[in-house]
């Protein structure tokens, strides 16, 4: 991932943030948490390809990405509330991207 920040390779970006987050539904095995997202992948994925164009979003999301594997990793409880942030900014910047269509 920090490879395709460097490069602004949106595409590379997204897909490497796609692995991320199998790697932790994976890790949370959670049967429903799963499937709902492996739901929303699809249209969740071309927000992301579009909102990772705009300055400085893709940068962002990377650096809350390792905050997370290394809250992960360190068995932080912070983990699910960094979650809940990334969520909260990814879901900002959606809705920037779809505003700005309109």
């Amino acid at each position: 991932m920090a490879k395709a920040v460097a490069a602004s390779d949106e595409v590379a970006y997204t897909a490497g943030l796609d692995r991320f987050y199998a790697v932790i539904m994976s890790l949370a095995d959670n049967a429903t948490l799963h499937a709902t997202h492996h739901s929303l992948l699809g249209p969740v994925r071309r927000l992301r390809r579009i909102a990772m164009t705009q300055p400085g979003r893709m940068k962002a999301s990377h650096k809350q990405s390792v905050r997370i594997r290394d809250a992960i990793a360190k068995g932080d409880p912070k983990g699910p509330a960094l979650m809940r942030e990334q969520l909260a900014n990814a879901a900002k910047a959606a809705t920037a991207v779809l505003r700005a269509g309109q």
